[in-house]
């Protein structure tokens, strides 16, 4: 069985290829994320955003600055860059927290500097 950090870090990989199959299959069904705004949602509304968020991109790059794991928690610090399809560019600095059991992702919880999504969500509302 993979480790937590292994599964954290294959998720990211997975998110960066806009995978969004992929991602969430390593996710449990009952699992929760946690978005950088507070809200927290079940697996089926991280479905659809990463899905828009997949739609948004025309690449996606998540460079593993660092991770820290203890028992089921793998912490990871990332740098996130991508071309948006319409050719703004989106750059963030996030930390997320993974929670991790038998394999899945039960918890996900993402801090970021919120600012730079006002980009992604701006191209969303037209």
């Amino acid at each position: 069985m993979p480790t937590p950090t292994d599964v954290a870090l294959e998720y990211l990989r997975r998110f960066a290829a806009r995978d969004v199959a992929g991602l969430l299959a390593l996710t449990a069904d009952d699992a929760t994320y946690r978005s950088a705004d507070g809200g927290v949602h079940p697996k089926e509304a991280t479905a659809q955003v990463y899905g828009m968020l997949a739609a948004l991109f025309s690449d996606l790059k998540v460079e593993v600055l660092g991770t820290t794991a203890q028992d089921d928690r793998v912490a990871v610090e990332a740098a996130i860059q991508g071309g948006l399809a319409d050719g703004r560019e989106y750059r963030n600095s996030v930390h997320y927290l993974f929670v991790v059991a038998d394999g899945h992702i039960t918890a996900l919880r993402e801090y970021s500097d919120t600012k730079p999504t006002d980009v992604l969500f701006s191209a969303v509302a037209g």
